[in-house]
Order: structure tokens, then sequence, then C-alpha cells
């Protein structure tokens, strides 16, 4: 393996380092994530280049590999050079970080020549009314407002002052003695550019993991991806977990993150889900076809899950459960009801034992639940077990109790699974928002109204109020709608009398005791007489 040599940082024009993109010279590689930010985040560093704010340094290695590489960027077609070094030797450059920034500010300062590379390319333009950059929507037509200037002329004399021409009767003397420096300040952004030599892929693969730019840090899968990549078998793991998740739309799985779905298949392949990528690449070489088996794995899970009210991603306690039930599922698609249903307990019980929280070696928990459903009697596998965890007083956010807290509400009859799956945290809102002769809306007030017992399950944030009424009056409160939200008789007497405090007391006594009886249905099921 050829030696890893780090040179000194050089200092370069942007508009040169643009323009080494456009012509090839400087290669976006197959193996990079994919552009992901956002239109916010992008014109955000406009205004950084604009202001002289320093974007960080970019990251290229040069290499006498020679790897494909994009030949699209954006809208921009790519001829890609040749990469002779003039001395014979063919040595070649590829980004390993800065793609998301230099792909932003080839779209934002480049013209496109020729036909797009890409339909209806975005615009970015500087609002000469307002002095600030945006992105304007796709189709928008430009002329129609001539104080908008048009980001990609600012790099080029001939075009800003073809522009210029034009647009001078309808902007204003301060307007356009803005336009020079904004020209200037674009033109003389310089960027530090870090250069690697030699290595092999591997390494250049690790360098990308390491460095981190604007929370677009380089994941899991798209190390994976780099190791993995070879030319010769065009392998390209990224665009088949890509696919296979967008074929979860049907059953309602498309937002699972990518890297479940990888972590599934390390699970399958006999690793953990926290392996190191080297292993996972070995693995994957032995048996590529563990990843169209997760199609079907998560298909089987989803459906389990559905039992629960558990309809997507979100709404499920623990990231890491569909993960370890999709990989068991792949490994025995055959599963009879009666595992089915220890697989379901299995689920109540990591919820309520918080056995999942942190990070927990997977492998262990994985072989566990696979040696029950093989009919083995084996010990729990961490030591955080038989300790049911209740509701905290006082709930914040969307956190696993408090998703554990909506699917028990979602299961009660009458009750909407697919609002909380839709609406998360906000399907449940607070049943009473203030206390009597409590000022404000209650948020900062009494703890209380914080409590378990106060939380609804609802299609509509906005229809509470009319329920919080119905229930508070005896003549509209009627029995199946008490049981619908859990409301016992005993806390449905307390709201008639607008006690409130009392009534959402013995409401979470009540949930508490639901809960408690749903962890023991789980224990019974799962170990079926046989703990230990």
């Amino acid at each position: 393996m050829a030696e890893l040599i780090r040179r000194d940082p050089t200092v370069v024009f942007l508009h040169q380092l643009l323009e080494e993109l456009q012509s090839g010279q400087l290669r976006i590689p197959p193996f990079q994530r994919p552009f992901v930010w956002e239109p916010e985040q992008q014109v955000e560093l406009l205004r950084s280049v604009r202001d002289g704010i320093p974007m960080g340094a970019v990251l290229v290695w040069e290499t006498e590999e020679n790897l494909p590489a994009y030949d699209k960027i954006g809208h921009h077609t790519i001829v890609l050079d040749d990469g002779n070094s003039g001395d014979g030797r063919r040595v070649r450059r590829y980004v390993l970080d800065g793609l998301q920034r230099l792909t932003t500010m080839l779209a934002a300062l480049v013209p496109v020549t020729g036909e797009p590379a890409s339909a209806d390319p975005p615009d970015f333009v500087f609002d000469l009314a307002d002095g600030n950059f945006t992105q304007v929507p796709v189709g928008t037509d430009l002329s129609s407002t001539p104080q908008w200037l048009p980001t990609r002329f600012l790099l080029d004399d001939e075009l800003l002052l073809d522009w210029m021409e034009k647009a001078r009767a309808a902007l204003s003397v301060e307007q356009i003695r803005t336009i020079r420096p904004l020209a200037r300040a674009m033109r003389a952004y310089k960027v530090p550019v870090i250069t690697f030599s030699g290595g092999d892929l591997g390494t250049a693969a690790r360098i990308m993991k390491s460095v981190n730019r604007e929370g677009t840090r380089m994941s899991d899968l798209h190390m994976v991806h780099a190791l993995s990549w070879r030319q010769e078998d065009n392998f390209n793991l990224t665009d088949q977990v890509d696919k296979l998740r967008a074929s979860y739309e049907e059953f309602g799985w498309s937002r699972i993150k990518e890297e479940a779905i990888l972590h599934a298949v390390q699970l399958s392949l006999g690793l953990d889900a926290q392996d190191e990528p080297q292993r996972v690449v070995r693995g994957l070489a032995g048996n590529r076809g563990a990843i169209g088996a997760m199609g079907a794995g998560f298909k089987a899970m989803a459906g389990v899950l559905a039992k629960e009210k558990v309809l997507g991603p979100e709404t499920v306690p623990y990231g890491i459960q569909p993960v370890i039930l999709a990989a068991l599922f792949a490994e025995f698609p055959e599963l009879c009801d009666k595992q089915a249903d220890r697989l379901r307990a299995w689920f109540w019980l990591t919820t309520y034992w918080r056995t999942l929280f942190g990070r927990p070696k997977v492998r262990s928990v994985y072989e566990h639940l696979k040696g029950v459903i093989e009919g083995k009697h084996l010990p729990w596998p961490q030591r955080k077990w038989k300790q049911y965890e209740p509701l905290p007083s006082s709930l914040t956010g969307f956190s696993a109790r408090v998703k554990a807290l909506g699917l028990l509400l979602a299961q009660q009859p009458g009750a909407d699974g697919i609002a909380l799956d839709r609406l998360g945290l906000d399907a449940m809102p607070r049943l009473i928002s203030r206390l009597p002769g409590q000022r404000g809306d209650g948020e900062g007030g009494s703890s209380i109204l914080s409590s378990p017992g106060n939380r609804v399950l609802v299609v509509h944030p906005g229809e509470v109020d009319n329920l919080r009424r119905t229930l508070e009056n005896p003549a509209t409160c009627i029995p199946e709608l008490c049981a619908q939200h859990l409301i016992p008789e005993s806390a449905a007497a307390l709201l008639h009398k607008q006690d409130y405090a009392g009534f959402i007391r013995t409401r979470e006594q009540w949930i508490g005791e639901k809960e408690r009886a749903k962890e023991e249905w789980a224990r019974r099921v799962f170990f079926q007489g046989a703990e230990g």
C-alpha cells in the first residue's frame, strides 16, 4: 500500500476550485455521500462568502487510481479530465470533504453551459431591495423582478455588465452601488485546500469518515459503501438500500433511516449492529443477497408491530427494535402465530424495562431472541430485566416512554393509531390546559399538567377543547368515549366536578395499572413459564 502523505494547506480562490470542478480536473468520487443541504444552508454559505467568513478547508485526495467520478453535479455536465500529470503518470484529484459546499457554490455562481444536466435547475439571486440571498422556486421568471440579481453572473464581468445594462432603469442608485462590491467579494474569496497523496481507497474513506462539516458527517452506510465499492462489479450499496427503502412505502416504513437497514443486514451476516465498517464489507462480499432479503424481513416486522399500532418508524420506542425484528424475520421467514406473539411480547418487555436504552450489545440481544424463537430456554442477555419502569410524573418530548403511552392509547377501541404515526407528540395534547385560578396556558405552571394522566390521543390537536367539554359534561360523557381515552369512572366523576387535579391523578394511576397489565401479559407470553 502506498504511503499516505499529507501536504501543507494551500490557499486558492474559490472561483479556481469551481473551474477545476466544472472542467473535471477536480472530481467527485462515486462513494461520496449524496448532496443533502437544505436551501437555508446553501443561502447561509453564500452569505458567508460575501462577508469573508471562512467556510473551512476542502480535503482533496491525489491518486493514480482511476475511480469513476460523477459526470453530473447538480445541473452541470462535467467533462472529466484524463489526469495526465505531464510526466507520464496519470494523477487524479478527488474531493474527500467539501462536496456540500462546492456543489452549492457551483450551482449558485457558475452559469450552465450547454444543456442542463437536470431539468429546471434552481436559481439563487441576490435581492438588491433587502440585501439578502435567496433561492427562488423552480421555473420562476427572474426578469419579472428587476432587483433580483442572479448570483451566477457575479463571477463573470461580461455577464454582470450585460445584466446591469438591462436592469439599470429599474434600479435605484443605491442598489447599483452595491453590485460591484458584492461581485468583488465573491471573486476575492479564498479557500484552504488540504491535499493527501497516496494511500488506498480504504484510507481515503476513513478520512471522509473522520471529518464533520455542518452536520453532514459521513454515515456508516456511506463508509461501508466507499469501502465496498469496486469498479469491476459496479456494486452500489447506497443505491440498493435506497431502492429497498422506497419499496417499504406500501407498508408505511419508507421513512426508516437507511442505516437501520444496514444494521439489520449486519445482524443477518452474523455481525453486530455496531461492527467496524471493514468487517461489514467482508461480510457483504460473501453474501450480497443479504440486502435484498431485508425487503421481506422489514415487511414481516411491520406486520407484527402493526398489531401493536406501530405504523411507522417514528412511533417505535427504540430504533433498534425494528432492526432486530427485521433481521430475525429475514432469517426465519415462516414464523407461526405463537412465535409472532412472543416477538410482540418482547417488544413490550424491552420497552417497559428500557433494556435497549443507550447502546447495548445488539448481537447478544439478537442471539437471545433467535434462541427463544427456536424453542430454547435462555437467560435474558442483559442485567436490566424484570424491572418495569413507570411513566415519569412529567412528560417532555417524544421519548420512548411517551411513545409507549401513545401506543397504549392507540390500542383502545375507537382510537386512531394513524394520528400518532402522522403527528407524533402533537397527537397527544394536554386535555386540561390550565387549572382553575391559574394564569397563562399552563406550560410553565403546575407540574401536574405535564402528568401522563393529562395526555390524550386525538386525530386533530385543535379538537382537544371540544373533547374536554364533552367529557366533563355528564350528559355527553358516554362510557365508550371514556374507554377510548383510558378514563375510568372514578376519574370521569372528578372531571364532571371540574376537579382537574384529582382527575389527572386518578387517570395517571389507572394508566399505570394498564401498563403493568400489558407488561405482565408480555412477560407471560414471552417466557411461557420458563423465566431464567
